[in-house]
C-alpha cells in the first residue's frame, strides 16, 4: 500500500536534527578545508594576509554555490560561475592579502582554466 506521506517523516524528528547537525559541522570543516587551500595559493602567488583574510574570500565565494547549481542545468552556462569566481577571487586576493596582480592573476586564472578543461572532459 503506498503512502501520502513523504520519505522524512519517516524518522523522528530528534534522528532529523542530528542528520542537520551533522551536515552542517562538516560544511562548516569543508569551509576551514578550502579556506586552507585557498590559503596555500595566495602565498603562492605572494600575498602577505593572514588566514581569516583567505576565510573571508571562500565565504564570500560561497554566495555562488547556489548560482553554480541553477546554470549547470543549463547548457554551455556552467562555466560562467567558474569563471565568475575567478574573478572574485582574483580580486579578493589583491585586496586582503595585498598579493601582487600579475602573480595572483597568473596562479588564479590558471586553476580556473584546469578546473573548466577537468570539468569539461
Amino acid at each position: 500500500v503506498a503512502s501520502s506521506q513523504p520519505q522524512a517523516r519517516r524518522y523522528p524528528p530528534a534522528m532529523m536534527g542530528i542528520a542537520g547537525g551533522a551536515a552542517l559541522l562538516v560544511l562548516l570543516v569543508a569551509s576551514f578545508l578550502w579556506a586552507a587551500v585557498l590559503h596555500v595559493f595566495v602565498l603562492l602567488a605572494g600575498g602577505r594576509g593572514g588566514f581569516g583574510r583567505s576565510y573571508q574570500i571562500v565565504s564570500m565565494l560561497s554566495v555562488l554555490a547556489p548560482l553554480q547549481a541553477l546554470l549547470n542545468w543549463a547548457p554551455g552556462a556552467w562555466p560562467l560561475p567558474t569563471l565568475l569566481g575567478a574573478y572574485l577571487a582574483i580580486g579578493a586576493a589583491e585586496r586582503l592579502h595585498q598579493a601582487p596582480p600579475a602573480r595572483v592573476r597568473a596562479v588564479f586564472a590558471g586553476l580556473a582554466a584546469f578546473a573548466l578543461a577537468f570539468l569539461a572532459f
